[in-house]
């Protein structure tokens, strides 16, 4: 023992060092070791160096979700793929071996390609050299090792450990290892006691057939996948299933009992054998981790009579299952019954397969078991029962039941009426589990559901007895779900809250009348519009609107306002789940039309996940080339950084010339700006062979400092500037930098004396080829005619973009809000919980390349950035700031783990937003043609109302800048400022900028709330009547059709013989009389309706017709736009009078940004004839000129700006797909 310790101290203490490989002729082949385990895999990398074996390098990973579900064989050819591709860098040009402990992976090349993962696999080895040994897996340490180390992190479950065999058995035959373990276990059976020698193949061949043969005899399901398994069976080698044991326990009359231990062994066995003593013989066999079978004998000590109860359902009672059932991540949910239907019990485990029955007299929970045998009752049930019935008769037995929970040993039963549904009492016995093991009252089996003809609808989570529907999983007041999701949602509405919220609500109530009179979906008033397509499943349910999802079954029906609470609520508490995890999430809790869409909306505004997610780009902007017309004119500079010299240079200024790549570095022996200016014009400059118009460089310290400056300003050198934090901007330099380090690596003998091969290297760059200029740089230079070049060398096609980016990039315009990737210098683990992006920003500039941009933060610091470094900030819609409540905390960003100074930064939020809301001082008259005459009068309140007043807008929407501020006139006192700056959507160079009153919808009396600017070019465009034409003509072409058809001379009727005979008549020769010259013949060329005239208009054609529409209704001041279009009644008579007072004219189109209209609006305009509401993606020419009066709300008016202003930005409209869709959807 203190040998063994003090050797195994010796080997903890040995350093293991790794070494590099050896690739001379005279060397070993190098060494892969790989292995699985059912979480990950390990790798190994040696070579036997001077008699030893020296390690090289050790890798690991753990498998996804999908590589665990892998078969044993799939798992190890999975690591194999992959150590492969881990010491690529090692092994890709070189023949090694590869050990595994797998032996089926020695026939990897001659298996046939029968799945499309086999095959990827081969064909990615083909590249590689390498020869498959077998290792005995105690060889195999350092992979196996390497690939269990993660063992414990990984979603697997851990079998109970236990003695490797019952007692009373022992081995009998072991194989040597592979997929064939089971056949020849199976081989050697038969040999021994069938007395009949079958080969591996015929026995695959045999039971494989008899599979194919009687599919549902064994519950197999012959779809794709498993025929494809199936065909891979039959190749030697390969696993066998191990459903396959119950073909060969039917086929050869046997019992089969697999042993993964001492206890919980799986019975397979003849379909039709009620009991397990009849069958004449018993096959034993031992599975190690599911893949290796040994074959065991019974010992005179095995007791196996009457230890096990086996449980089977009945082929006919499985056909009667509807569907699967749902997987178990599945969120349990209440299912919403009476109060009197819950069982009087404190159990508190609730399962898929749980229900409510009548035990006798007594109400209890029930467990529906379809795998077993016999039913069960607790012991605490049993004592209530007999409290209820004093003569129910407790009778003695002796029986052990065998699960997966272990052995159950009963001493009692009882025969008790169990019932469902009233009216269908089965008598049933019930054994007394005094253990109370399953945590029910009681357990109904197979024997029981067959009798009481219970149906089990996994796919709708009820149980059907006759006429009775019973849904499962019912949960009494002490059952609460552990389910960690649904206690993370503190806001999910209880069955009383539902339903006093449904009584509240006018549409909520109306829609449960409907429902109740069962009035059909054409049928419902208009009010209800956005339910049509949902009455049919709905229905009521103890006084509860609940409509019947088709996954998650029965759920509540909430109005909108409490939908974004509740997920706003969920978004927040729930990690900021993105959009899919919340609306299924929410889709299992409560029902509302539109719910995709209010999730979609909620989770792309909010700022924390703006600002704290990673966005992808998706559409690419262009890759501009830089322009360089004529040699030297342009020269680019960088520092490039090496170890120290011992002549003490520290790097070296790289300069290249962009047109001839004309490249000379200057050593340096500080990195400063003075440093840098000496090494630049004491040697750069004089090198050049003319002195340079421009130097591009990137941002550093070096180039801004002012010794650097001063040499190009005496020079008379313009110095131009790469974007920050985008190395592509200077890529000449960047990829010489590349050339040049990689030159010095393979000439330098040391990292001390780079220097001294400096030249050799420069000497090299310039005078071999370059990939771009198709010649080395000193041939460009002395073979071309160069100088007095008055035009680019090549065309200005080719030099306008390197790569031309997505066909519908859009560059972003002055005053959008953009957010900016954060800048986190260093390899710091504490980056990883910093901000993503910084924001929101806003563009004031847009370069002339049409790829970069200057932007201004909050505090008014301007930066400049290139467009992938940009994402578009998203706005929350108006309808979410209307709602109130929870959006503050939605729109306000979770606080930087960086940021130390938190509180100070809100406050100064705060201030800005007050100071934003403060109204500016008014002009001396407002802009005139811009709607109703404007009347002066100072608003004497700047205190913005509450996010959930109707009256008010939400300050996120109100930004006013002091230099570009409007005149604010309202009525009354407390009228809020709208104000929309001139920053936001107009360049400083557009046409003149429009205004137009924003008016109230709360009152007939007419009041000025603030002027809106509107974009000259949508709302001010030159009214060109033609294409407002060709977008009516348009339109009505598109819903006329032509009905009118004729008959060819195929489809008339007669004509089945010649008229008259060819000749001899004196008339002309005649065929049919279907001939168009014969009256009532066919015709011919005639209409062949029904025939569309539809025909798309080009996209500028429609673009253009909406935009000198609505500058038309403009001018003519026949465009008004509201606050919002918020009645403070249903009322027909107050919306006339509101109408009549404004002068409106007799028809009026209502224009907002969403399809859910206020109610009292679409209550009042349904009464009244030519009043007409309308979402702002259904705009279009036809209906606007069919109007008197165009009103839009405020969101309307940015809606219709934005699409349209993105719209004119597509400078090539044949880029777009030409759709019917409207241009503002």
């Amino acid at each position: 023992m203190d040998n063994a310790f003090m050797q195994l101290k010796e080997a903890l203490k040995e350093e293991i060092t790794l070494s590099f490989p050896d690739y001379s002729k005279d060397a070993r082949p190098l060494s892969l070791w790989v292995d699985a385990s059912s979480a990950g895999a390990g790798a190994c990398l040696t070579q036997e160096q001077n008699g030893k074996t020296r390690y090289i390098g050790f890798a690991s990973t753990t498998f996804t979700k999908a590589q665990r579900n892998y078969s044993a064989t799939g798992r190890e050819l999975a690591a194999l793929r992959w150590g492969v591709k881990v010491f690529h860098a090692f092994v890709g040009a070189v023949r090694f071996r590869i050990y595994t402990d797998h032996q089926a992976l020695l026939y990897l090349h001659n298996m046939r390609l029968v799945n499309s993962r086999l095959a990827r696999t081969v064909e990615e080895l083909a590249d590689y050299d390498f020869e498959i040994c077998y290792v005995p897996g105690s060889l195999n340490s350092a992979a196996d090792f390497f690939s269990r180390t993660l063992l414990q992190d990984a979603e697997v479950e851990s079998p109970p450990h236990g003695p490797d065999l019952p007692s009373g058995l022992s081995h009998w035959y072991k194989p040597e290892g592979g997929g064939d373990t089971m056949v020849e276990c199976l081989q050697y059976w038969i040999r021994a006691h069938r007395h009949r020698d079958i080969s591996n193949a015929s026995l695959r061949q045999e039971l494989l057939d008899e599979a194919v043969r009687t599919p549902s005899k064994y519950d197999i399901k012959l779809d794709k996948h498993s025929r494809q398994d199936l065909r891979l069976m039959r190749l030697p080698g390969q696993l066998m299933a191990i459903d396959m044991l119950s073909v060969f326990a039917s086929r050869y009359n046997v019992r089969i009992i697999v042993h993964f231990g001492s206890q919980n062994p799986l019975v397979f066995r003849r379909r039709g054998k009620e009991d397990a003593q009849d069958d004449p013989d018993t096959v034993h066999l031992q599975c190690l981790a599911g893949v290796h079978f040994n074959l065991l004998q019974e010992t005179p000590e095995f007791a196996g009579d009457g230890t096990v109860l086996l449980a089977q359902v009945e082929e006919d009672y499985r056909d009667e299952v509807t569907s699967e059932p749902p997987p178990p991540e599945d969120i349990e949910k209440d299912v919403l019954n009476g109060k009197e239907a819950l069982p009087q019990c404190q159990n508190h485990r609730v399962t898929q397969c749980t229900v409510v029955v009548r035990c006798n007299t007594v109400r209890v929970c029930a467990l529906l078991d379809t795998g077993a045998a016999v039913g069960l009752i607790s012991a605490a049930a049993l004592q209530r029962i007999i409290a209820e019935d004093p003569a129910l008769e407790v009778r003695r037995t002796s029986v052990s039941i065998q699960s997966l929970c272990g052995n159950t040993s009963c001493a009692e039963y009882v025969d008790v009426d169990v019932a469902i549904s009233p009216g269908r009492e089965v008598r049933v016995p019930l054994l007394v589990d005094r253990d109370e093991s399953f945590g029910h009252c009681i357990l109904l089996g197979a024997n029981f559901l067959k009798a009481a003809g219970v149906v089990i609808d996994f796919g709708k989570r009820q149980v059907n007895c006759g006429e009775h529907v019973q849904p499962m999983s019912i949960a009494s007041d002490c059952q609460k779900c552990q389910d960690v999701r649904c206690a993370a949602v503190s806001s999910v509405p209880t069955l009383d809250t539902v339903q006093e919220h449904q009584q509240r609500q006018q549409i909520l109530r109306s829609l449960i009348h409907h429902v109740q009179k069962g009035t059909e979906h054409k049928n419902l008033p208009s009010t209800l519009t956005r339910y049509r397509k949902f009455i049919k499943k709905m229905k009521i349910t103890h006084g509860v609107l609940m409509y019947e999802h088709p996954k998650h079954g029965p759920v509540s029906v909430v109005n909108k306002d409490w939908l974004i609470d509740l997920a706003v609520v969920s978004h927040l508490q729930m990690a900021h789940i993105g959009r899919d995890k919340l609306c299924d999430l929410l889709s299992k809790q409560v029902f509302c039309p539109g719910m995709t869409k209010v999730v979609a909306d909620i989770v792309y505004c909010c700022k924390s996940c703006q600002l704290y997610k990673t966005t992808a780009q998706t559409k690419a902007p262009p890759t501009h080339k830089i322009e360089c017309v004529e040699p030297f004119e342009l020269v680019a500079a960088d520092v490039l950084l090496f170890p120290r010299t011992s002549r003490g240079f520290i790097g070296c200024l790289v300069v290249i010339d962009h047109c001839s790549k004309w490249s000379m570095a200057i050593p340096i022996r500080r990195k400063t700006s003075a440093a840098v200016a000496t090494a630049f014009e004491h040697h750069a400059l004089v090198a050049l062979l003319r002195k340079p118009k421009r130097v591009l460089t990137d941002n550093g310290p070096e180039f801004c400092g002012p010794e650097f400056e001063k040499v190009l300003v005496n020079w008379g050198i313009n110095h131009v500037y790469s974007t920050p934090l985008r190395p592509e901007g200077n890529g000449a330099v960047e990829r010489c930098n590349r050339s040049l380090s990689q030159a010095l690596r393979l000439l330098s003998d040391s990292a001390a004396d780079w220097d001294g091969q400096l030249a050799r290297a420069l000497v090299t760059y310039n005078t071999t080829r370059h990939s771009e200029l198709k010649e080395s740089p000193a041939e460009f230079l002395l073979q071309r005619k160069h100088g007095g070049v008055s035009g680019p060398i090549v065309s200005s096609e080719i030099q306008n973009s390197w790569k031309p980016g997505h066909p519908e990039f859009t560059p972003f315009r002055v005053g959008e809000l953009v957010k900016k990737e954060a800048h986190h210098p260093g390899n710091m683990l504490v980056n990883k919980f910093q901000r993503r992006y910084d924001g929101p920003f806003v563009v004031t500039r847009v370069n002339n390349n049409g790829v970069t941009y200057i932007v201004k933060s909050e505090d008014g610091q301007e930066k400049r950035v290139h467009h992938s470094q940009l994402r578009p900030w998203k706005k929350p819609p108006a309808y979410l700031l209307r709602s109130g409540r929870c959006m503050q905390d939605l729109i306000s960003v979770a606080p930087d783990p960086s940021l130390q100074e938190t509180s100070a930064v809100d406050s100064a939020e705060r201030s800005q937003d007050a100071s934003r809301m403060s109204p500016p001082p008014p002009l001396e008259s407002p802009r005139p043609g811009a709607g109703a005459v404007a009347e002066a009068s100072p608003v004497a309140s700047t205190t913005p109302p509450p996010p959930s007043s109707s009256a008010g807008i939400h300050s996120s929407r109100l930004m006013t800048d002091a230099a570009t501020a409007v005149p604010v006139a309202a009525a009354e006192s407390d009228a809020p400022a709208l104000l929309k700056p001139l920053t936001e959507t107009v360049a400083p160079s557009a046409a003149a900028v429009r205004q137009v009153w924003v008016e109230n919808m709360d009152s007939a009396d007419e009041r000025k709330l603030g002027l809106l600017e509107l974009h000259p070019e949508v709302f001010a465009a030159f009214p060109k009547l033609h294409l407002i034409h060709d977008n009516v003509r348009w339109q009505r072409m598109y819903r006329q059709v032509d009905y009118a058809a004729t008959k060819t001379r195929a489809e008339v009727r007669g004509g089945g013989r010649k008229p008259h005979p060819q000749k001899g008549g004196g008339r002309a020769r005649a065929g049919s009389i279907r001939s168009p010259l014969w009256k009532g013949g066919g015709v011919s060329h005639g209409p062949r309706g029904p025939k569309t005239h539809f025909y798309m208009l080009s996209h500028s054609a429609r673009v253009g017709g909406l935009c000198a529409t609505l500058s038309v209704k403009l001018a003519q001041n026949d465009l008004h736009v509201v606050r919002d279009l918020e009645l403070p009644s249903a009322d027909p008579g107050l919306l006339q009078e509101l109408v009549e007072r404004r002068y409106w004219g007799p028809s009026v189109l209502f224009v907002d940004d969403t399809d859910e209209m206020p109610e009292n609006l679409v209550r009042a305009a349904d009464q009244v004839p030519h009043y007409n509401l309308l979402p702002v993606y259904g705009l279009n020419v036809f209906t606007m000129l069919k109007h008197d009066t165009l009103v839009l709300t405020v969101a309307a008016v940015e809606r219709v700006q934005e699409r349209l202003l993105r719209a004119l930005s597509i400078h090539n409209s044949m880029a777009v797909k030409h759709t019917d869709a409207s241009l503002l959807r």
